[in-house]
């Protein structure tokens, strides 16, 4: 029960941060100005409904190092299935995501979890909160497709 609620909290807060977003944007690419660039494209499988969004934050670390750091969102009107979104003009690096699939609120139940899908790069199945970075990261060295299956509570 407690790691539940840690999930649910941590997947909130993750969430609610993109909350004020509107149809499928993208903001600043990777910090690195020049270069090349690659596009990485995000399949969501397991999307239960057709109505709300799904709400992505990707996560990177570009130039060999350092902490991870807020690249960019991007939020897609959701389909049933498999949605899929787009995150254009990425430096090569590592990067991570973690996804919601939300009405804009996060509608919890009684004990605190997530009633919205939810989920993290590289890892099929969530348990005792968000995964550490390494664990979850992709490298980007050019164009990629990746698949995140979203996990819902019992």
């Amino acid at each position: 029960m407690r790691i539940w609620k840690r999930v649910a909290a941590l997947s909130a807060i993750a969430v609610l941060s993109l909350a004020p977003l509107a149809a499928c944007t993208h903001a600043g690419a990777s910090a690195a100005s020049d270069g090349e660039r690659y596009t990485l494209t995000l399949r969501v499988e397991g999307v239960r409904s057709a109505s709300g969004q799904l709400r992505a934050e990707l996560l990177g670390r570009v130039g060999g190092g350092g902490a991870p750091r807020r690249i960019t969102f991007g939020v897609q009107n959701a389909s049933e299935g498999v949605t899929v979104m787009t995150f254009p003009n990425l430096a090569p690096g590592e990067y991570v995501w973690r996804i919601g699939a939300t009405n804009a609120e996060v509608d919890m139940n009684v004990t605190g979890v997530p009633l919205e899908g939810y989920g993290f790069s590289n890892v099929p199945l969530v348990q005792g909160g968000i995964p550490p970075f390494d664990r979850m990261k992709v490298a980007v060295a050019s164009d990629a497709t990746a698949t995140a299956v979203l996990a819902y509570a019992p």
